[in-house]
């Protein structure tokens, strides 16, 4: 099969093609038109930027991209390979990223991954060549039922629960499942509290806002959070600039959220929650509220 690149003239195409199926989107093609086509340099440079971007804005992505290049000198395989994991980490990147880009850094230094020989591959080649089975996490994108039209549809279990079901079958390797979730009434919180000393301890408020201030029912007050925590998961990790967006900044101080789907336990969970509005979360992430509440305090 012949492959064939993507263009402004192919993308074009393909969102009248989308565009003419779905009157959502249609609406937004007739208003914006195509997306950008957002092309970059093919490389090893491209990729280890591409696995930044994931879970944080492209903002903030390339703040870190670019402290990382400067204190590496050059972006390059054998460079990162020098300079191993625990460097990486140091300037920046998570354990999870930190770890991919060495993976992948890795991987081309020592032949087992040749990107020349990659690009000259079919698609099925390719996808064959880079072994999703390895792959051990699935990200799901700020998937929630708090959007406009959608209030009071409970489709976790029809959408979350499927896809991460049809994946860990078709990919065993794949344990977690999560998702980067806003928290838009985080900094509203933050106001009506009263809090002025928040900067620098952000994500510790954000804890305990998540785990610990309710509405009138006894529930969390955030909607987000009662969606995936009434679906069965769990409050897993904290993300500052996650989402340096306008609209990010505005709800939450630029702070995302991962909440985390263990399959084997989702049930025991929705029932905790749905029982008494039992928040799970992380023993990091109850850390965090911990010392949120010390700082409330004024201890």
């Amino acid at each position: 099969m012949k492959r064939t690149s993507l263009t402004l003239e192919s993308l074009d195409y393909g969102a009248q093609q989308l565009a003419a199926v779905d009157a959502d989107l249609g609406r937004i093609y007739t208003r914006l038109g195509a997306p950008p086509l957002w092309a970059r340099e093919p490389g090893f440079a491209s990729l280890v930027h591409i696995i930044l971007e994931q879970q944080i804005s492209i903002k903030a992505a390339q703040t870190v991209f670019d402290r990382l290049c400067t204190h590496l000198g050059e972006m390059s395989p054998q460079r990162m390979v020098s300079a191993g994991e625990e460097e990486l980490k140091a300037f920046g990147l998570t354990r999870q990223k930190a770890r991919y880009c060495f993976g992948l850094a890795e991987r081309i230094h020592t032949g087992t991954l040749n990107l020349a020989q990659l690009d000259a591959l079919s698609d099925t080649e390719g996808r064959e060549a880079l072994t999703a089975e390895d792959a051990d996490t699935a990200v799901f994108y700020s998937i929630s039922n708090c959007q406009t039209g959608l209030a009071g549809i409970s489709f976790g279990n029809s959408l979350i629960k499927k896809v991460a079901g049809d994946l860990a079958a078709e990919l065993p390797g794949i344990a977690r499942f999560v998702t980067l979730s806003p928290i838009p009434g985080l900094m509203d919180w933050i106001r009506e509290a009263g809090v002025t000393a928040w900067e620098g301890d952000l994500s510790a408020l954000a804890a305990h806002y998540l785990l610990n201030v309710k509405n009138h029912n006894g529930a969390p007050r955030d909607a987000v959070a009662r969606f995936h925590l009434g679906n069965g998961a769990i409050v897993h990790d904290l993300h500052e600039d996650g989402d340096l967006s306008e609209k990010g900044r505005a709800g939450s101080g630029g702070v995302m959220v991962n909440y985390l789907y263990d399959l084997r336990r989702t049930s025991e969970r929705h029932e905790a929650f749905a029982t008494d509005h039992t928040v799970a979360a992380s023993s990091a992430v109850k850390s965090l509220a911990a010392a949120a509440q010390t700082m409330l305090k004024g201890g």
